[in-house]
């Protein structure tokens, strides 16, 4: 499966890494403009898909718990 580039999707609110802050200042990412446009323009699978990257991801740079960067880049859906 090609992975979906939410950088298509989240129209300047991309993740500033290492922090995984919003690129538009929101504050975490994803924030809820990006939470927004993801579930409006992806099916569940690629979606579910694309947050567990972002939770691999984001899981050896931020310095939270695994479980408080599951909550954060996967739970909410």
């Amino acid at each position: 499966m090609k992975l979906v580039d939410w950088t298509s999707i989240a129209a300047g609110h991309e993740p500033c890494r290492p922090t995984w802050d919003c690129a538009a200042g929101c504050g975490a990412w994803p924030c809820s403009t990006v939470k927004k446009l993801l579930r409006d323009n992806l099916a569940e699978q690629p979606l579910l898909t694309l947050l567990h990257y972002a939770y691999g991801a984001a899981s050896g740079e931020l310095s939270l718990t695994c479980g408080d960067v599951y909550r954060r880049m996967v739970r909410w859906f």
